[in-house]
């Protein structure tokens, strides 16, 4: 809890806090698996239908890298 000294709410506090989280959470998958490209290669290896095509996308063609990093 983020207080004053005279036990008070310090909302500047909170506020900074609040955002250091919301950095931290939208950062954290990569962080947690490695870089983009370790991501790419996770996605071709579970997507991959077998002949090429992406089973999250019925069938269609795996997303090149450029692809991927703009979805």
């Amino acid at each position: 809890m983020y207080t004053t000294r005279r036990g008070g709410f310090d909302r500047e506090d909170a506020r900074l806090h609040y955002q250091q989280l919301q950095r931290d959470n939208a950062n954290w998958q990569t962080q947690a698996r490695g870089t983009n490209d370790n991501e790419y290669q996770i996605y071709l290896s579970f997507a991959n239908d077998g002949k090429g095509g992406d089973i999250t996308r019925g069938g269609a063609p795996l997303k090149t890298y450029d692809e991927w990093m703009s979805s």
